[in-house]
């Protein structure tokens, strides 16, 4: 009887060792497949100009949107974007909501457990003592416990923590996504604002030389060397120069 009770630790112990391999090795998540994309996996190019660059050159991925741009102003316009846009501080926000619960998840695969330290000090007076005599005395205790584990029966807690870590990063892709629209909706909208500011001052040039033309040719017909088709002409030449100034102005504005 006292053999047996002496071999039922060990019984016991190599139980909970098998429970926990068995708990590892089975997984009842099926395995993912990557389904075919309907492109091709490299791009072929048709000449030997259009190479594709090498394995150690940096891409358009590894580099900044500030080495993109060369205007100062252009470069804090974008900065200021990014700074005050709700939909990139939502992201971010989603982005460390996702990783906490990637943490969170990920901390059940590992036992729960619980230290503490503690320390006491008493003094006995010399009036109570037995032998007469004042003593100091202190006690010392640390515990050390396992608090919980949970044993990942056919692979869900680790599925769980998968299931968060594909979450933390679609959503860290969300938001380089909504970095980059960002950054290149305001890069369009500024150069679109420069093309219409130049477009603008050159219809404004073309008014002011058809405005020089047409007062010639008023002064050419008051002497009776231009005829009155000419200066009707010259007068149409400058109304629609005018309109064109007029509307390369209302889309400054509404670029603005």
């Amino acid at each position: 009887m006292k053999r047996t009770a002496m071999f039922l630790p060990a019984r016991l112990a190599l139980g909970v060792v098998a429970l926990a391999s068995l708990a590892g090795c089975i997984n009842l998540a099926p395995d993912y497949t990557r389904p075919a994309a309907p492109v091709p996996e490299a791009w072929q190019p048709r000449s030997d100009a259009l190479a594709p660059a090498a394995p150690g050159d940096a891409t358009a991925l590894d580099t900044g949107w500030q080495d993109f741009f060369t205007d100062d102003r252009l470069r804090r316009t974008v900065a200021l974007a990014l700074d005050n846009n709700r939909d990139l501080r939502v992201a971010a926000l989603n982005i460390e909501r996702a990783r906490a619960e990637y943490g969170i998840t990920r901390s059940a695969l590992f036992p729960s457990i619980d230290a503490g330290v503690g320390g006491s000090r008493s003094r006995t007076p010399g009036g109570v003592s037995a032998s007469g005599e004042s003593r100091l005395a202190s006690q010392y205790s640390a515990d050390l416990g396992l608090a919980s584990y949970e044993l990942d029966f056919f692979g869900r807690v680790r599925n769980l923590g998968e299931s968060a870590l594909q979450t933390y990063l679609g959503t860290e892709e969300s938001r380089r996504s909504t970095q980059i629209s960002l950054v290149a909706s305001v890069a369009t909208a500024w150069l679109q604002l420069a093309a219409d500011e130049q477009r603008l001052q050159l219809a404004r040039n073309t008014l002011e030389s058809q405005r020089k033309s047409y007062e010639l040719i008023e002064r050419s017909h008051a002497l009776g060397a231009q005829s009155g088709l000419a200066l009707a002409q010259s007068q149409s030449t400058v109304d629609a120069a005018r309109a064109d100034a007029a509307a390369f102005d209302s889309l400054v504005e509404q670029d603005r």
